[in-house]
C-alpha cells in the first residue's frame, strides 16, 4: 500500500472519531431534549391533572352557588309573599290603630267634657258645703239661742212656779182676809144693828 493511500485510509479513520462524536453529542442532545420533554410533559400532566382537579372543584363550587342561588330565590319568592301577607296585615293594623285613635280622641273629647262637668260640679258642691256650713253655723247659733231660751224659759217656768205659788198663797191670806173682813164686817152689821 502505498502512502498516500494509507494516508487515505488514516484521513478517512480519523473523520470516523469526528463523526462518532458528533453521533453522539447529537444522540445526548436528543435524549436531553427527550428527557426534559418528558419532564414537561409529566410537568404538564401534573398540571392538566391539578387543573382539572381545580376545574372540578370549581364545578362543584358552582353547583353549590347555583343551588344556594336557587334556594335563595325561593327564599326571596317566599319572603316576598310573606311581605305582602305583612303589609296586608299591617294595613289592616292600620285601619285599626286609626279606628282606635278616633275612638281615643272621641273618648278624650267625652272625658275632657266629663271633667269639665266634674269641675263644676265640684265648684257647686263646695259652694253647697260653703252653704251647708254657714246652715251649720246658723243652726248652732239656733241650737245655743234655744239653750238660751230654754234656759231662760226655766228661769220663767220656775219664776212663774214661785209666783204661782206666792199668788196662791197671797190668794189664801186675801181669802183669810175676806173671811176676816166678812166676819168683821158682820159683826160690824150686827152692832150697828143693836144701835
Amino acid at each position: 500500500m502505498s502512502y498516500a493511500s494509507r494516508k487515505a485510509k488514516r484521513r478517512g479513520l480519523e473523520i470516523w472519531p469526528g463523526y462518532v462524536d458528533a453521533l453522539s453529542t447529537m444522540l445526548m442532545m436528543i435524549a436531553l431534549v427527550l428527557v426534559i420533554m418528558m419532564a414537561a410533559q409529566f410537568a404538564l400532566s401534573n398540571a392538566l391533572v391539578t387543573r382539572e382537579t381545580q376545574m372540578d372543584e370549581l364545578a362543584s363550587r358552582l353547583q353549590k352557588l347555583t343551588d344556594a342561588l336557587s334556594l335563595e330565590r325561593t327564599n326571596t319568592e317566599s319572603l316576598k309573599e310573606q311581605k305582602k301577607v305583612l303589609e296586608a296585615q299591617i294595613a289592616k293594623h292600620q285601619e285599626v290603630v286609626s279606628g282606635i285613635q278616633n275612638n281615643l280622641s272621641t273618648t278624650q273629647a267625652k272625658l275632657n267634657g266629663l271633667q269639665s262637668e266634674r269641675d263644676t260640679y265640684k265648684y257647686e258642691m263646695e259652694k253647697a258645703n260653703d252653704q251647708a256650713a254657714g246652715v251649720r253655723n246658723q243652726l248652732a247659733e239656733l241650737a245655743r239661742q234655744i239653750d238660751e231660751l230654754n234656759k231662760k224659759l226655766t228661769l220663767l217656768t220656775a219664776d212663774l212656779a214661785t209666783a204661782k205659788s206666792t199668788i196662791s198663797d197671797k190668794e189664801l191670806k186675801i181669802k183669810d182676809l175676806d173671811n176676816k173682813l166678812k166676819k168683821r164686817m158682820l159683826e160690824k152689821v150686827e152692832e150697828l144693828s143693836e144701835y
